[in-house]
């Protein structure tokens, strides 16, 4: 699986354009690219900003919905978001929305072994995030939906991109996780807000303390375990009982989120011909929701 293509090119011209219509005051700081993601590019800006850019139309509406309610959900949570400071309009032929937002120090977290601090930090955040959403909630066909609805993404990976990345033995281990998974009790509440791209380049970590989430691009509404699978992407099995805890979660929806986790973990692994990196956090996912138990 290849990162999709840019949809339009974004040169450094372009973004000083924009920068000198829209945004004046940030016209002259030095811009850097610092991350080219499958939807968005993320631009530096000088010391304390970023300018965050789709490349892709699927992203356009994803920014908006940022801008629209990352402000509001900033306000009860205990860790910095990404709030935009600055909404941009298309320009200088440019077709979509852009924002610029603080710049958070650290690095995302990756590869790198999670900490019981950062457990117990990230399970405070989704506590605090995972408070019923309203009616007007961005809608995700995708994301925070029943198990069910992603068994078709589950069985493709499994079937066209894996085999030949991960040993025949792991992919039948996968397969019999996952069906025992599917049994857990589907999430009938009512739907909070979650982050629902939660993986573990979106979180910024500085001495083995977390410092910032980023990318809501997917946020919306449904089932809060689509945020737990951080439990079993970063969190080796110590670690990952702090997270449960601070998420006062109960088995069903535990259970939930390791599927989740697998799932993602699966999604990553095949990505592995184009990122070594998302390979690597791919196979640490699925080799720890295999070494855990069902609850």
């Amino acid at each position: 699986m290849k990162k999709p293509t840019a949809e339009v090119e974004i040169t450094d011209d372009l973004l000083r354009a924009l920068l000198r219509d829209q945004a004046p005051e940030f016209a002259e700081e030095p811009i850097d690219l610092v991350a080219t993601g499958w939807d968005n590019e993320i631009h530096r800006l000088g010391d304390s900003h970023a300018m965050r850019i789709p490349r892709r139309s699927v992203a356009a509406p994803l920014l908006i919905n940022e801008q629209r309610w990352l402000p509001i959900l900033a306000q009860r949570l205990p860790l910095p978001i990404p709030v935009p400071l600055v909404a941009g309009r298309p320009g200088h032929g440019f077709p979509w929305g852009w924002s610029i937002v603080p710049w958070h120090p650290g690095e995302p977290v990756g590869e790198s072994p999670g900490t019981a601090a950062m457990a117990e930090q990230l399970g405070r955040f989704l506590l605090a995030l995972h408070q019923p959403a309203p009616l007007d909630a961005p809608a995700n066909p995708f994301r925070g939906v029943p198990l069910i609805e992603r068994d078709e993404r589950v069985q493709r990976d499994l079937a066209l991109h894996l085999p030949g990345l991960l040993p025949d033995d792991t992919l039948a281990a996968v397969r019999d996780r996952w069906a025992l998974l599917l049994e857990t009790a589907a999430f009938t509440e009512s739907p909070v807000w979650i982050h629902g791209d939660l993986h573990p380049n979106n979180l910024l970590a500085v001495n083995g303390a977390l410092t910032a989430v980023i990318d809501f691009g997917d946020i919306t509404a449904g089932d809060p375990a689509t945020d737990y699978l951080m439990g079993w992407m970063v969190f080796d099995a110590p670690e990952r009982m702090v997270f449960r805890r601070a998420l006062q979660a109960d088995d069903a929806t535990w259970n939930r989120g390791q599927a989740w986790a697998l799932l993602l973990s699966l999604v990553f692994a095949a990505q592995g011909g184009d990122d070594p990196g998302m390979f690597c956090v791919g196979q640490a996912g699925i080799r720890r929701v295999l070494d855990d138990v069902v609850a």
